[in-house]
Order: C-alpha cells, then structure tokens, then sequence
C-alpha cells in the first residue's frame, strides 16, 4: 500500500506540474495577444489622431493661406513654419506659396525633355544636400489633344527627385533646407514675381530677360511693394513682345498654395501634404499626398 501510495503521488506531482506548465503557456499567449491588441488600439487611435489633425490643419490653413503669407512679420514669403499639439500628436507645418516656385511643367513646356534636368539641377543652387533628379514623366492619354503631348506630365516630386523618404523633401527644423522650396508641379505655371527669389526668378524668365533686367525688377518690387505686374514690367521699358512673353511667365497674385503637415506620433511620423488652388470654375480644389 505503501508503494502503489508513493506512485500515485508522483503521478499527481507530474500532471499538476504539467497542467501549471500549460497554464502558463496559456497565460502567456494570452498576454502577449493583449498586449498586441492594446498596441493595435494605441496604433489605431494615433493613425486617427493623425488623421484628424492633418485634416484640421488643413481646413484652417489652407483656407486662409494668402491671409498668413501677407501677415507674416519676417521670414521667406514662400514657406512659414509654425508647430501646433493635438492630443497627443505634435504636429509639425509648413506653409508655401506655391506661385513663387517654378513649376515643372511650365519649365518642361519651355525648354524641352533635354534640358529639363539642368534646369532643376539650377533651381537647386545653394543647397548643401540638393536632390538627385529623376524624372519619370506621365505617360501621354491616347485621346488626349494633339494625341502625344500631356500638358501636366508632373504631378508629384516622385515624378522628378529621387528620395528614400519624405523627410528628405520636408524638414522638421524650420531653420533646415527646404529642399522643394523651389520647385513645384501645381499651379497655373506662372511665377509671382513679388515672392520668387532671385534664382526662380532666374529660371522662369531665362528666356526672356537678362540679368540686369531681372535685378531691375527685384529692385523695383522692393521698393514699390503694392505695385501690378503691369507697372513692374513697364519699369524695365521692354518692348512689346518682350512685354507679353513676360506677362505670360510672371503673375502679382498667387491662387495655389501647399502645407505639409508632419505628425509626430510616439514612434513614427505621419508626413501629409496638402495643395489648394482655385479650378478653372472658381473652386477650391485641393489635392493630397500620404506617407
């Protein structure tokens, strides 16, 4: 009796050991299946913070774009920075004009698929790390006019640079490299000339006014801050084709604006970008960019 006691003690020692070690490989998954749904939950509600905090951002915005860029007290007209907090994401802007930018498009327009590329190499003067060009124009529609030429064959900087990730486009810092502050494919292709610096404007009007004519006209617009297009020009007494090839380049208004709005999660960043611009029948239309 004393023996078959023994035995079935050890036998009830080995199963209860064996049923602990299952509860606890039990327990564990358990844990580690909530402690994975906690962080999708988290996950999820800071993708949703982002989401709606980008969208605010943009309502507020881009609605009123023109009103911050005229208000600004100092700094470049063509990028304001500011960071806000929503929740528990902190959110990174940057806000730019983007008729004091060259567009691609209206570049490609002028100097052609050959010369495409030294033009955005230019634009990139001064910059300490500029961005490997890479163009990968759109594919012409098939019933489109003329039947081989897109008129918007750029419609994004993957388009046209070449980068790993979209903080090489949008610092954070505003004191960094704006690298795409002078570049941009929205827009009805014409520069404002009150806003362009001097190497956009370099660009825009290579064709049509030399450099003296160009240091004329930024003297000229920082003197005469309120002045038209039209009085600018007539400043520099050019003649008249040289007039309208000018007028058909350079714009006093700007009617397309951008906001990057990078979200600063606990262990990513969301980058966001926005462009709002009138359409051709008078509404704001606004496009958006995901990263």
């Amino acid at each position: 009796m004393t023996a078959r006691t023994a035995d079935n003690s050890g036998f009830i020692m080995v199963t209860v050991l064996l049923l602990l070690a299952i509860a606890g490989v039990l327990a564990a998954s358990a844990a580690r299946y909530n402690c994975a749904q906690a962080l999708q939950a988290g996950a999820s509600l800071e993708q949703l913070q982002v989401r709606w905090g980008s969208e605010s951002c943009r309502a507020v915005c881009l609605a009123a774009a023109e009103r911050y860029v005229v208000e600004r007290d100092e700094g470049a007209p063509e990028a304001l920075a500011a960071r806000v907090v929503l929740g528990e994401v902190r959110f990174h802007l940057r806000l730019a004009d983007e008729q004091a930018k060259a567009n691609v498009n209206a570049l490609a327009a002028r100097v052609g698929a050959d010369s495409i590329g030294d033009s955005l190499w230019r634009l990139q003067d001064g910059l300490v790390q500029p961005l490997p060009v890479q163009l990968r124009p759109c594919v012409p529609l098939a019933g489109a006019v003329g039947g081989t030429v897109n008129p918007t064959p750029y419609l994004a900087f993957d388009q046209v640079f070449a980068f790993d990730h979209p903080s090489e486009l949008m610092p954070l810092e505003p004191g960094e490299e704006f690298p795409v502050g002078r570049v941009t494919c929205w827009g009805d292709g014409r520069v404002n000339f009150k806003r362009a610096d001097p190497v956009v404007l370099r660009e825009a009007t290579a064709a049509v006014l030399d450099d003296v004519q160009r240091a004329a006209l930024r003297t000229y617009r920082d003197e005469h801050p309120d002045a038209t297009l039209t009085e600018a020009l007539r400043s520099l007494t050019l003649d008249k084709d040289k007039t309208a090839a000018a007028e058909a380049l350079l714009t006093d208004e700007s009617l397309c604006y951008s906001l990057w709005v990078v979200g600063e999660g606990a262990t990513r960043k969301y980058y966001r970008l926005y462009v709002g611009g009138r359409g051709l029948a008078g509404g704001f239309v606004t496009r958006s960019y995901a990263w």
